[in-house]
């Protein structure tokens, strides 16, 4: 699996909205670095409805250099355009209070054989300080089911049956908290 990995970011994010939160909704801005290279985001998750993994609506929104049209403010309230992630940050905070933030480094890649991309993470305010995250992005519902049975055989695969845990790294601070 080691071979799958190829790009290194460090990362913090920032949550917003504990209401929301604790409807297990996430609205968070996430700010990462890449070979000096700055990226902001803007990611917003729907209830996770899965029971062995998370299966939710996610969307994520460049915000590097500010946003004209969002989604994602749309959804929560907030319909204005932004020139720098700095802005919406205010915005978001005077509309759904900032309420947690921590952060870490990643190790990136892509299982070829699963068409999973690979999250190797490191943060020391977690209660597991050390996650692999595996992720599958799908559109169609129906196709859910498959995506499950694949990950449950990566975890076959690889033995990882004794380690696996279904709470985000969010939710793993927060219940610390």
């Amino acid at each position: 699996m080691k071979n799958c990995f190829n790009r290194q970011i460090q990362w913090e994010t920032d949550h917003y909205g504990i209401d929301a939160f604790r409807k297990d909704k996430i609205i968070r801005i996430s700010r990462s670095k890449e070979e000096e290279k700055a990226y902001s985001w803007l990611g917003y998750k729907e209830k996770d409805f899965g029971e062995m993994c998370n299966i939710r609506k996610e969307i994520d929104e460049d915000i590097t250099n500010g946003i004209i049209e969002s989604d994602i403010l749309k959804i929560i309230g907030i319909d204005k355009s932004f020139d720098h992630p700095e802005a919406i940050e205010y915005a978001l905070n005077k509309k759904h209070k900032k309420f947690m933030s921590f952060s870490g480094s990643s190790i990136l890649g892509y299982q070829k054989e699963f068409d999973f991309k690979l999250k190797f993470m490191y943060c020391n305010h977690l209660k597991y300080p050390y996650l692999l995250e595996i992720e599958r992005e799908e559109i169609e519902y129906n196709h859910i089911g498959k995506h499950v049975k694949d990950i449950e055989s990566f975890i076959a695969k690889y033995n990882l049956e004794g380690l696996k845990i279904k709470e985000e790294p969010p939710t793993l601070l927060y219940n610390t908290l």
